[in-house]
């Protein structure tokens, strides 16, 4: 069910009008149509072992990212802790720009996001992020092993070439 937009949102009283504002201008309403969709997916399939599925796929990635993010990185790279999900957030050296960094993976192969997507400090940035979701268990291994076999050169090459660009977009 391509474009499926149904969710759950806890937020604070004093956020609600601008949520509110927010889906309401991105698309008005979730048609009855795709609700009653993913009742009848939900209570016809076995959509617990569904998420189960879905759960130990994810773990293992995870665990696996884990595993090679510190083995391969963490004595260049600052990792922040993180105990689950499907992204991880690592730390260049001072003196370098995830942007740059974004450039230069990508040149070999490997997608990666800046911190400035995230942060609102564009004149830190540091901080990237890897993202496991749509990557195969081979492809985060392959990833990984990209980045470690050229953090040397990326490091080498950029020292110093601070030239912040803002990828924010103002209207």
């Amino acid at each position: 069910m391509p474009g499926l937009r149904i969710g759950i949102v806890e937020i604070p009283n004093e956020l609600l009008k601008k949520v509110l504002w927010a889906k309401y201008s991105s698309d008005i309403s979730t048609p009855g149509l795709i609700q009653k969709s993913m009742y009848y997916y939900m209570e016809c399939f076995d959509w617990d072992k569904y998420l189960e599925s879905v759960e130990n796929i994810y773990t293992q990635k995870y665990n696996l990212a884990k595993k090679l993010i510190n083995e391969k990185l963490s004595d260049k790279l600052k990792i922040s802790n993180s105990n689950g999900g499907i992204n991880f957030f690592l730390e260049l050296p001072r003196g370098y720009l995830s942007q740059d960094f974004e450039k230069f993976m990508l040149d070999k192969g490997v997608s990666i996001l800046p911190g400035t997507y995230f942060f609102d400090n564009i004149f830190d940035d540091r901080f990237f992020r890897i993202n496991i979701a749509k990557s195969s268990i081979q492809d985060l291994e392959k990833g990984i092993s990209i980045i470690y076999d050229n953090l040397d050169e990326f490091l080498k090459e950029y020292k110093n070439n601070i030239n912040i660009k803002s990828n924010k977009i103002f209207y």
